[in-house]
Order: structure tokens, then sequence, then C-alpha cells
């Protein structure tokens, strides 16, 4: 099956594999003199940025970033503005936000989960008896696993849980799957 170069910025991207995309501004063409720039700003304190210029293809702007220019790019939230000029003028074509996640295949990834779902399973593994050194080693509120009393575990243990399921809930949305929640109506009739 060949690749569909998609025609709009994606919601996510994986650093260290090839980016494309296609941008078709019918006010500002490439044949006309118009190159458009993205330019990405990392949603942090210390903000990392990312700059493309894109190519003309068929009087469409094309964006091709190679593997080995992304693997660079540090997994985040990033916001950016794609400006176009034509070396007179210069003008914001476009905002959004995407997320650059890391590309799990490259052997150096952490544990992707959320630092709730981190610190829930910590809690279980260790309620269980069933929890290895690093997880024993997870602090939460200042505390290592492996010092809280009981008491402080089942306190954090039903905040986590609701927190996780959230944050699952939310997932399989954005992911186009089933939403679990169960609709409660109550009808009345009409005087």
């Amino acid at each position: 099956m060949a690749f569909t170069i998609p025609t709009t910025e994606p919601e996510s991207l994986i650093a260290g594999i090839s980016w494309q995309w296609q941008k078709d501004l019918q006010d500002f063409k490439p044949d006309d003199g118009w190159v458009l720039t993205y330019s990405f700003v990392q949603a942090s304190a210390t903000p990392a940025e990312i700059e493309i210029i894109t190519t003309n293809v068929s009087n469409v702007h094309n964006v091709d970033v190679q593997e080995a220019v992304t693997v660079l790019y540090t997994p985040a939230l990033y916001h950016y503005q794609g400006i176009v000029s034509d070396g007179t003028d210069t003008h914001l074509a476009i905002t959004g936000q995407l997320t650059v996640v890391q590309d799990f295949s490259d052997g150096s990834v952490t544990d992707p989960r959320s630092w709730s779902c981190q610190a829930l399973d910590a809690l279980e593994s260790s309620m269980a008896g069933t929890a290895d050194a690093t997880q024993l080693a997870y602090t939460i509120d200042g505390i290592q696993v492996s010092e809280m009393s009981p008491s402080q575990k089942l306190s954090w243990l039903e905040g986590l849980r609701r927190i996780c399921a959230a944050e699952q809930q939310e997932n399989n949305i954005d992911n186009g799957r089933a939403n679990n929640k169960v609709g409660r109506y109550k009808f009345t009739p009409l005087s």
C-alpha cells in the first residue's frame, strides 16, 4: 500500500521518523513566489525551537524532514506558526499545536505512561508485594513508595485511579475507540 502524504499538519509526529505533509494555501501559492516557513516552539520553561522551510511541489507547499533531523527533536508539545513570505510581504497563515513523541522502536524509551499511572502502578505493586526496585523507589509527594505507610498508600490510590481512568478514556476517544461510559437518562412525560 502506498503512503499518502497528508494535506494538513498532523496532530502528532514521531521523532526519528521522516515527516511529510503538504499545505495548499490558495492565497499564497509557491508558483507566485510565496514560501511557507513553520516555526515550532516547545511549550516548556526551556523551549526548544524547530524551523521547517517548505519546498514547492506542484504549486503546493511541501514539508519533507528526514529522520536524521527529526531524531534530534525533543518529544514534547509544540506550538507552531506558519509564516508566508514572497520577499516583500510577510503574513501569518497558520497557527496550531502538535505533539512530538519518541520513537518506541529505538530502544531508549522509558515508561510512556503519565506520572499518575506510573505512581498508581508503583502503589498497587507495592501493596501486592510484587513491586520491583524502580517501583519501590518511586516518589510521591516527597516520599518513596517503599517508605509509605499503608494508610498513606491508600490515601493516594483512589485519586490516582480516577486520574488514570480519565486519561485512558481521553486516549480512547482521541484514537476513535469506544467510550466506556454508560449514559443514564430520566424521561418524564410531556404535559
